[in-house]
């Protein structure tokens, strides 16, 4: 058992609304005075406003070995930010899109990561940053994120390493009770307790912040999430911790609502979906809150998206964390999140009766999620045309069986061999209302439809049909 010193420490200006049991990683940050605790909303503001230029100069920033000085850490008032590489000049350098920050990489083994935490959103409200939500700090040290956030905050064609990646990694740098040591950086860590960075990976000791605003662990330890496909069906997700007075990496659980630091490892399977054409394709139409377009089919009456839905809430999921999945196979939502309602009001043991008529829930406008009849409407139309067959529903690829014929187009991705789709539709059972689970229409390895029952926790699709 390590030996932790606790300290007391303030809680945070803005606090996630949660209860959690902290005890299993507190650690003392190496700042004890409460008044230096600072919000950087002021300094996010004004970074807010220049993060446009940055971005359009990132690219011409020489490289550098991305030491910070320590008079850039002094005041979180002041405006800073991050050093970046030169992706022109440097191999192992890469541009985020989103923001024009550049990052680092590292090849261990057979896998590229990135060689810094990462910092996406840290001059908006995207992420916190270390010890007290100081700028400076997240400059140097990258942002802390809440799990549903870290999900989604990789770029494009990197995504959240999940436990066999994290221990792939602990193997390939030698001995696992060392690797915590050669991956710490050498610089940073109490005490000079620093590791050998043998291998440029430069883990810094970010810490991190409870789900009740406290922050722990600045100068301690390294804490990183790790992609955890059960996530969706409980409040703890997966965590790696690299210990100042530990050589040893530990893997273990952590309530959601923590902010840990982010690093993200390439996708081996890059993909983007291409986008169809709006002015030539008159199965096509965009949704104006994103620019995603999508293709269409008529169904007997009814008009249907011909592609799962891949709009970004924030209470959504990609399938093993990998963005370019959204992209092949569309988001996964909790039932709250799918019909647009606040997970506290309308998720698990809780009734939600929602308005008679359409609900439009996460669909764009001109839209609505369908309710378990229009998908009991589908399935007997698709069951009555002999031509289409039993399958009718499966895409082309992506399935271990079927003779396909492309309707829906489900794209591939199979949930213990199925596809699973959310209806608007929740669960009555006479008087004694059951409000844990939702209709939903279910689609087996053999293209049979049907509609069932569904947890709301659970993470399926949408499909959208037309009003």
């Amino acid at each position: 058992m390590r030996s932790l010193w606790l300290g007391a420490f303030l809680c945070a200006a803005m606090l996630v609304a949660c209860s959690d049991d902290d005890s299993d990683f507190l650690i003392s940050p190496s700042k004890e005075s409460s008044s230096s605790a600072k919000s950087c909303s002021s300094a996010k503001s004004s970074a807010k406003s220049s993060s446009s230029s940055a971005k359009s100069s990132s690219s011409d920033v020489s490289s550098s070995s991305y030491e910070e000085s320590s008079s850039s850490a002094e005041s979180s008032s002041s405006l800073a930010v991050r050093q970046q590489c030169n992706v022109k000049t440097v191999e192992n350098c890469f541009m985020d899109e989103r923001d024009g920050q550049t990052y680092r990489t590292v090849k261990i083994g057979n896998k590229l990561w990135m060689a810094e935490n990462l910092a996406y959103g840290i001059y908006t409200d995207t992420s916190l940053c270390p010890y007290y939500d100081k700028l400076n700090d997240c400059v140097k040290y990258g942002g802390l994120y809440y799990w549903e956030k870290a999900m989604k905050s990789c770029p494009f064609g990197w995504h959240l390493p999940d436990s066999t990646e994290w221990e792939e990694l602990f193997k390939t740098v030698g001995k696992r009770s060392e690797a915590a040591k050669i991956l710490r950086s050498k610089t940073d860590w109490l005490f000079e307790e620093n590791g050998t960075d043998d291998f440029g990976f430069s883990a810094l000791p970010a810490g991190s912040r409870s789900g009740s605003g406290r922050y722990s662990g600045f100068g301690d330890v390294a804490a990183f999430w790790a992609y955890d496909k059960w996530v969706y069906q409980k409040d703890w997700s997966l965590s790696v911790w690299l210990y100042r007075n530990d050589d040893e990496p530990e893997i273990g659980s952590v309530f959601n609502a923590y902010d840990l630091s982010v690093r993200c490892i390439r996708d081996e399977d890059y993909f983007k979906r291409e986008q169809c054409d709006v002015e030539t394709d008159e199965h096509c139409f965009m949704d104006e809150r994103d620019g995603r377009t999508y293709r269409t089919t008529k169904i007997g009456d009814q008009v249907w998206m011909a592609e799962n839905l891949n709009y970004d809430t924030y209470r959504d999921y990609c399938y093993l964390g990998t963005i370019s999945n959204c992209e092949r196979f569309g988001m996964r939502y909790r039932w709250a999140a799918a019909i647009d309602e606040d997970e506290r009001t309308c998720g698990p043991n809780k009734d939600c009766p929602l308005r008679s008529g359409n609900i439009q829930g996460v669909c764009p406008n001109g839209w609505h999620l369908p309710d378990s009849t229009e998908w009991v409407v589908l399935i007997n139309t698709v069951k009555a045309d002999s031509a289409s067959g039993e399958n009718a529903l499966m895409s082309a690829s992506g399935w271990n069986a079927g003779s396909l014929f492309e309707l829906l187009q489900p794209n591939g991705y199979r949930y213990f061999g199925r596809m699973r789709f959310w209806s608007s539709t929740e669960y009555w059972a006479g008087w004694d209302r059951v409000v844990d689970n939702s209709y939903g229409m279910d689609l087996d390895n053999l293209g049979r439809p049907s509609v069932n029952l569904f947890n709301k926790g659970d993470s399926l699709f949408v499909r959208c049909i037309q009003d």
